[in-house]
């Protein structure tokens, strides 16, 4: 699976965009994370998944706490929901 393309420039730092030919199209986010993870845990029975905020809650929900790999604000929120 990819994420939303882009690139770095020395003069502006991160550069991204969504994409336009992507399966887990998000017309607000570029890549419908949820929508990731719910389709390989269709045929897998293990999917990790890494986050550090708000858009990775719902979908690091659905993935197995031992392959949840958080940081930033989502440590402190996983803890609050359990």
């Amino acid at each position: 699976m990819r994420s939303n393309p882009g690139g770095f420039g020395p003069a502006v730092g991160l550069i991204s965009s969504r994409p336009v030919d992507a399966p887990f199209l998000s017309p607000t986010a570029g890549i419908d994370k949820l929508a990731v993870v719910t389709a390989a845990l269709a045929p897998a029975e293990v999917v990790a998944f890494a986050g550090d905020g708000r858009p990775d809650l719902k979908p690091i929900v659905r993935v197995d706490p031992r392959f949840r790999f958080v940081r930033g604000w989502l440590p402190d929120k996983l803890a609050f929901l359990s």
